[in-house]
């Protein structure tokens, strides 16, 4: 499997690479989170499983949020019922460690976007130009272009949708009842509105 541990987010100046396979994305996500420290911002469609739902990179993501107290981890995902039906283990791993992290759906008028991307520590980012595709960019010390896809990323952030995974389920209305725990947390400080949003 590729292996980019010789790379220092934040040090390395080797310039930009190309990715072309899966497994390199699996490789590049797998050391940027791995080499975190602090905030970590994630926009997939569906937390594609070979990249995202491999134990090792689950670990990663544990690992991270024991480094600091000030951790950040945010995720932005555009099809939230797919990622339940698959079980996929990271909003599992989201409700265990909620103060960490935090994931949502992006309103609609950012649920087009059809590119998905990672972001570490303001440093290095991998971006993957295709969500149908593996063909991305992968650089570990490029801290103006991951500002400016960070600056993307903060306003689709801003906006979000509605969304309230359940045990089980995707909610996108009123709340049951009897509401089971949450699955997917809502960013601190946010209360679910009292009428369903688009």
């Amino acid at each position: 499997m590729t292996d980019y541990s010789d790379y220092r987010l934040g040090e390395t100046a080797d310039g930009t690479l190309q990715l072309k396979t899966r497994e390199e994305n699996a490789a590049a996500a797998l050391e940027l989170t791995r080499q975190c420290r602090l905030k970590l911002a994630i926009f997939s469609h569906e937390l594609e499983p070979v990249i995202y739902d491999r134990p090792e990179y689950i670990e990663a993501l544990k690992r991270l949020t024991l480094g600091s107290s000030h951790v950040e981890i945010r995720i932005l995902v555009t099809e939230p019922r797919l990622i339940v039906q698959r079980g996929h283990r990271l909003p599992d791993l989201a409700l265990k460690l909620s103060s960490y992290i935090q994931i949502l759906r992006p309103g609609p008028a950012h649920r087009t976007f059809d590119q998905a991307l990672l972001l570490a520590d303001e440093a290095g980012y991998l971006l993957c130009t295709s969500k149908d595709a593996f063909s991305a960019r992968l650089d570990f010390n490029d801290r103006r272009e991951t500002r400016r896809l960070l600056e993307l990323f903060d306003e689709m952030w801003a906006r979000p949708g509605r969304i309230r995974i359940c045990a089980g389920c995707v909610c996108e209305k009123p709340a049951h009842a009897k509401a089971p725990r949450p699955m997917i947390a809502l960013p601190r400080g946010h209360k679910p509105p009292r009428s369903p949003l688009p």
